[in-house]
């Protein structure tokens, strides 16, 4: 019995400490996160790494230490090449030599010292020294990144790299403001302005032992706004010192249609809550970054910099179909005629068909039906005639279409329909295609070859006839030219890529009719009675 209490004992104290070890278990993203960040810190720090620096190394600056590796070559009757370590003490220990002592100096002197050693014991040979691994450095990177720790860089790394590696900033960390203390001095790295000019001292070489810190970013108040004419506009975090060529380098620069005669500073004054304007001559400021005018800026300060209005307009239009060189057209809007045009794309071909081409007007020219998503809505039996043909035509895809008549232009040489043409206007010239559409209540709807004088019965039978739905009394000719819908008459001639509508006949609802009319004929009792009651 008691073996059995043990046992039940053991296996409870393992299930409870399962549990325990899965409920603290990190999120899946997380770890994935930190697994990769510590892999890419493994990698970084791997002593046979070919690392990338962001530019070659100085001879005359750079400081050999412990943990840079030379290599000596020799050629000449023999050759070979040795690899050396600086030790801790500064000196590198020659194979076959002895010691040389080095120190604190630079690449440079430290290659003199070394030749000069070699070339008394080695004479007719050749000798080369150079830098072949960079020595690594321990820094602390705490603060607002995902993971804080120490980590191991190289000799030529700079801020930026020891942020990466510490699995780089959190969302709220500030990018501006984060600082590196070495030997008790704070020294101020500025990513973002180091990434948007390039300023190399806003983003400092590391020395063994530096400790960077990255501060929470300002949310609120204690920033710098820049708006108008610049290419990133927005709000920045504040740095002590930071003048308005710094906040114009922040926001990308200014564009081209940038007034750079009409910035403007806005500043809180700081005795009462209350801002003043200071004009600024941007194109001082451009042109020298140590003029007057670069001011330094306060926290809260914003800058607007105003464009020219209509700065490089650029228009252009699109002839399709048939002419010379169809194509996408520069114009001067509202002053290029069609005729104009058409003359540049090298006029019309034998094959257009002036009867069916087209102009279609981009945006605002094309005029919105506000009621008509809500007609489109309404049961089709709740729609008069009237706005059942208004819907009919609202909803026509090419709303934009202009109504110009081409042969009239063209051929008969009216220059009243020589339109001024605007922004993306579209011109579309067919083929001669030789039919009418013929849609709606007939056999056989479609296509139909033209024929001269022919009428709408003809078109009619020739597709087929009517139906029995057909509403005969409501054809209609809808004119390929203009878009007009017309009624059938003598004096409405059909032409070339027209279409005729045969809409269907909609039943007469004789009980609502019979409704209508009996409140019609209460609501005119009604009326008989109170005049009646008014005259006596």
């Amino acid at each position: 019995m008691m073996n059995k209490i043990i046992i039940c004992l053991i296996c409870l104290t393992a299930l409870l400490a399962n549990n325990t070890a899965i409920c603290q278990r990190p999120d899946d993203a997380e770890m994935a996160k930190r697994d990769a960040a510590m892999k890419m810190a493994d990698e970084y720090a791997q002593p046979e790494s070919v690392l990338a620096q962001d530019q070659i190394v100085d001879p005359n600056s750079y400081i050999i230490g412990p943990g840079d590796e030379l290599t000596i070559f020799f050629y000449g009757p023999y050759t070979r090449q040795e690899k050396l370590n600086v030790t801790p003490e500064g000196s590198v220990l020659i194979p076959e030599f002895g010691e040389v002592y080095l120190g604190q100096i630079t690449l440079n002197r430290v290659k003199d010292l070394i030749l000069n050693a070699l070339k008394k014991r080695y004479r007719n040979i050749e000798i080369s020294i150079t830098l072949s691994r960079l020595r690594r450095l321990k820094v602390s990177v705490g603060g607002e990144v995902n993971f804080p720790g120490i980590y191991s860089v190289s000799s030529m790394d700079r801020v930026t790299e020891a942020v990466q590696i510490a699995g780089d900033l959190k969302e709220n960390a500030s990018s501006r403001n984060i600082k590196v203390f070495r030997d008790g001095i704070a020294i101020n790295a500025d990513l973002l302005l180091y990434a948007r000019g390039g300023d190399r001292s806003c983003n400092p070489y590391l020395k063994e032992g530096d400790q960077i810190f990255v501060p929470p970013e300002y949310q609120k108040i204690g920033l710098l706004e820049i708006y108008g004419s610049v290419k990133l506009p927005g709000i920045y975090e504040y740095v002590p010192g930071d003048r308005i060529s710094d906040l114009i380098m922040l926001a990308g620069g200014v564009t081209l249609d940038a007034d750079l005669g009409s910035a403007e500073l806005v500043r809180f004054d700081q005795q009462i809550d209350t801002t003043y304007m200071i004009k600024i001559p941007m194109q001082d400021i451009l042109v020298n970054e140590e003029s007057d005018h670069n001011l330094k800026l306060l926290p809260d300060d914003r800058l607007f910099i105003r464009s020219y209005p209509n700065y490089h307009v650029k228009s252009h239009v699109t002839i399709e179909g048939e002419v010379r060189y169809p194509g996408t057209y520069a114009i001067k809007e509202d002053t290029t005629r069609l005729t104009e045009l058409v003359a540049e794309a090298g006029g019309f071909t034998k094959m257009a068909s002036l009867d069916e081409a087209n102009i279609y007007r981009y945006g605002y020219e094309a005029i919105k039906d506000i009621e008509l998503d809500r007609r489109i809505k309404l049961s089709i039996e709740k729609l008069s005639d009237i706005e059942r043909e208004y819907l009919l035509l609202s909803s026509n895809p090419e709303q934009g279409r202009i109504s110009i008549d081409f042969e009239e232009l063209f051929i008969n040489g009216n220059k009243e329909m020589d339109i001024r043409l605007k922004d993306r206007d579209r011109i579309m010239i067919p083929k001669i295609s030789n039919t009418v559409r013929i849609m709606g209540r007939v056999l056989k709807p479609g296509l139909l070859e033209y024929r001269e004088g022919a009428g709408v019965e003809y078109y009619v039978q020739r597709a087929g006839g009517y139906t029995k739905s057909a509403h005969r009394g409501k054809i209609r000719i809808i004119k390929g030219v203009s878009g007009s819908i017309l009624k059938p008459s003598s004096k409405v001639r059909i032409e070339v890529g027209d279409q005729i509508l045969v809409p269907e006949k909609r039943d007469i609802d004789w009980w609502q009719v019979t409704k209508d009319v009996g409140t019609f004929l209460a609501n005119l009792a009604t009326v008989y009675i109170v005049i009646d009651q008014v005259l006596e």
